[in-house]
């Protein structure tokens, strides 16, 4: 082709300079609609069970542990995360472009079981009807991910909620109100 003359204003004219100070908005908050499950325990109505369930721009959901949860507020020792209630021993196998297959989830059955040090145990649900298509594997391994990165990260598991996208964001908190009622510190 021919040599580049930048002398010429052509097509040039139209380029926006860059700023490298210029800082994106993280990942999750591009990527995800942000909705929060607050749960309550009637055995034990002081404690923060709050749950997330992330809607990315795919239409699958992401579901996690709120910032707000007992383990992460405390900092609690994980010492295991257990997905044996969902699988029941079996693997997951998701297979095709629409993400068939996976373990069937609804919003109130168990998710996983996670075990904090002194044996204190959390039963987490599934927060939506879905088809789990994705069990993060990294935060069975490392368990401080939970810790650290619990809206990242540290997300448990991804939810295929096929055509029930409405029913089931009416069904959970928004971003803006959930933190009316639960404001971060940060």
């Amino acid at each position: 082709g021919a040599p580049l003359n930048m002398d010429d204003k052509g097509d040039y004219e139209f380029l926006i300079p860059l700023n490298p100070t210029t800082k994106l908005k993280p990942f999750v908050d591009r990527y995800f609609v942000k909705y929060y499950c607050p749960i309550k325990n009637d055995k034990t109505p002081d404690l923060c069970l709050n749950q997330y369930a992330f809607l990315h721009t795919n239409k699958l959901f992401m579901l996690g542990l709120s910032n707000e949860h007992e383990i992460i507020k405390n900092q609690l020792k994980i010492e295991k995360i257990s997905f044996d209630c969902l699988s029941k021993g079996n693997s997951l196998e998701v297979k095709g472009k629409k993400k068939r297959g996976g373990f069937k989830v609804h919003s109130n059955s168990k998710l996983c079981q996670i075990t904090c040090a002194g044996g204190v145990e959390f039963t987490l649900s599934g927060v939506i009807d879905g088809f789990v298509i994705e069990i993060n594997e990294r935060v069975i391994q490392e368990p401080d991910l939970l810790l650290k990165y619990p809206e990242t990260k540290g997300y448990l598991a991804i939810v295929n909620s096929g055509l029930y996208i409405q029913k089931i964001v009416n069904s959970l908190t928004p971003e803006e109100e959930y933190l009316k009622k639960y404001p971060r510190t940060k």
